[in-house]
């Protein structure tokens, strides 16, 4: 054997063997905004990818998810029941080895015996069916390593989720990230079914396989709108600000691999300006678990009143906004509620628009995405 074909013989083997050992990571919500951003940062990271998405043909007509690497899986959780989601739900995420949760939204339900159709949160219903399916295919194997494996199962939630059932006294302690829009209308209740959904995963991970919640402020997909930086991760769910999608993409991809993160919730925030660090593990590290957590700390007043320095705009007062409404139009004048003030007409039908009504999904999504766009 030549030279030439040793070294093309140990590049296949090289590349035979990291195609082998590389993870698969099933998204749910694969076709979404965050979604997409989350497939594209597993495959430049050298992940296989399984693509979970409803809408199959709209999967199938996007260039993203039809690369090599890539395999599109259908899962409707409208169709999925009780007596159906173990064969249904493990067809789906069949060889997958880690799960990214980006799916948001609401998903009708039918009633038991052919009763009344209801809406319920996707966060809800996909925790309900997908969580008794993958507790023993999730689970790590056994190890020597006394190190924690890192998660297999990475939620992303919302920051605020807890506001609405925090009692008068600690809404006044921390005023200024629970008198803000989101958690104000807090619109279909979004945000409560949100902590059941939280709440569902930790019950069913604790034993079964590891876990994170990561909970971002308002995102923004065009760095115009804020760009790019460092990643400022704090715990409490007192975080206000914005979240640039790309860098909350990053992070959820970096966390496949971040022991440090395994059984915490956390939420997080760009700080604009600043270079990304070049590893997490560090701040991670430092994180309570979900176990240890005191979300009544002064550690957590600490926190919320360092956020509050680092809110966007020249005002900086989250409590001037109305939903839908920015930073900068504070700051301009075009926007100056009062605290404590009652939701204004067009901030009520903002959020009544949450829960849709029949064939009207399209704008459903449309208006979602602008009130979680500009949450806090």
């Amino acid at each position: 054997m030549c030279a030439k074909q040793a070294i093309w013989l140990s590049l296949l083997l090289i590349l035979s063997t990291s195609k082998s050992n590389a993870l698969t990571v099933g998204i749910a919500g694969a076709t979404g905004r965050v979604g997409r951003l989350v497939v594209e940062n597993c495959i430049r990271s050298g992940y296989d990818v399984t693509a979970i998405v409803r809408n199959v043909d709209k999967a199938k007509g996007d260039p993203l998810l039809t690369q090599d690497g890539v395999t599109i899986r259908p899962l409707d959780f409208a169709a999925v029941s009780a007596d159906t989601a173990e064969g249904i739900v493990g067809s789906a995420f069949e060889g997958v080895d880690r799960v990214i949760w980006c799916a948001s939204g609401f998903v009708d339900v039918k009633g038991v015996d052919g009763g009344e159709t209801t809406k319920e949160a996707l966060d809800v219903v996909g925790m309900k069916y997908l969580l008794p399916t993958l507790s023993s295919t999730l689970k790590p194997k056994p190890s020597d390593d006394s190190t924690a494996p890192p998660p297999a199962f990475i939620m992303l939630s919302s920051a605020g989720v807890t506001r609405p059932g925090w009692d008068a006294a600690k809404q006044e302690k921390f005023v200024g990230c629970a008198d803000i829009p989101i958690v104000r209308m807090n619109p279909g209740g979004i945000l409560d079914r949100k902590v059941v959904a939280e709440s569902m995963l930790r019950d069913n991970a604790i034993g079964n396989f590891p876990y994170c919640v990561v909970r971002p402020t308002g995102l923004k997909f065009e760095d115009k709108e804020w760009p790019r930086g460092r990643t400022l991760f704090s715990q409490g769910d007192v975080a206000v600000g914005r979240m640039n999608a790309n860098d909350l993409a990053s992070n959820l991809v970096d966390l496949l691999n971040e022991p440090s993160a395994t059984g915490k919730t956390f939420e997080c925030v760009t700080l604009a300006g600043y270079p990304p660090p070049k590893s997490i593990t560090t701040v991670l590290e430092k994180l309570n678990t979900d176990a240890t957590i005191d979300n009544d700390s002064d550690g957590v007043y600490a926190s919320f009143q360092l956020m509050q320095q680092l809110l966007p705009g020249e005002e900086q007062d989250a409590t001037r906004l109305e939903m839908g409404k920015t930073y900068e139009q504070v700051d301009r004048g075009e926007v100056d509620r009062a605290r404590g003030a009652a939701p204004t007409e067009r901030e009520q039908e903002l959020a009544g628009s949450v829960v849709y009504d029949g064939d009207a999904k399209k704008g459903f999504r449309n208006k979602l995405k602008r009130i979680f766009g500009s949450k806090s």
